[in-house]
């Protein structure tokens, strides 16, 4: 039987068969029989984690949480292009969300048609949303690459439209 790990609250967990960020859970604390009081990352219910099953946890490593960028292409649903910019690999229900500099940025929102705007003191886009009604802000990030530099980037779309990764020859109509 091999040693009982000791989880500490705030530490970071993943099952053994999953990996970050997928599964992470919070350690909150323990309980009166000694399991481990946890939640998921990101939000949610806490639960009991029966001192049984901790042994197929593992510490979630620092170094695992940090998201590294890599570059790509991105092409937006309904309209032509392809942009340059970098993606960690998350999605939003199958769709990419990608980020960009901010002259592509400035191009995207263009191509939009949308009304926007850039606004210098909080280093932010506003484009006005589909609907018409209201504006969805994009402000500017530092995100470290993959080859160990970094960028600042503006989320343009990320979470809210319909981003797919490009491919050669890709024409959007």
């Amino acid at each position: 039987m091999g040693a009982m790990l000791i989880f500490s609250e705030g530490e970071l967990i993943v099952r053994d068969d999953l990996k970050y960020p997928e599964g992470v859970l919070v350690v909150d604390g323990r309980d009166a029989r000694g399991d481990l009081l946890v939640r998921p990352l990101g939000g949610g219910f806490q639960f009991i984690l029966p001192s049984a099953e901790v042994a197929r946890f593992q510490r979630v490593e620092p170094a695992e949480t940090i998201e590294v960028f890599s570059p790509g292409t991105y092409a937006l649903e309904g309209l032509d292009g392809k942009f340059a910019g970098w993606s960690d690999g998350s999605s939003w229900f199958g769709w990419e969300k990608p980020c960009f500099t901010r002259e592509v940025a400035e191009r995207i929102v263009r191509a939009t048609g949308r009304r926007w705007t850039y606004e210098e003191p909080a280093d932010e886009f506003v484009v006005a949303n589909s609907a018409g009604r209201g504006s969805d802000h994009f402000t500017g990030e530092t995100i470290e690459l993959g080859d160990g530099g970094s960028a600042t980037v503006y989320f343009i779309g990320a979470g809210s439209w319909t981003w797919d990764k490009a491919k050669p020859g890709m024409v959007r109509r």
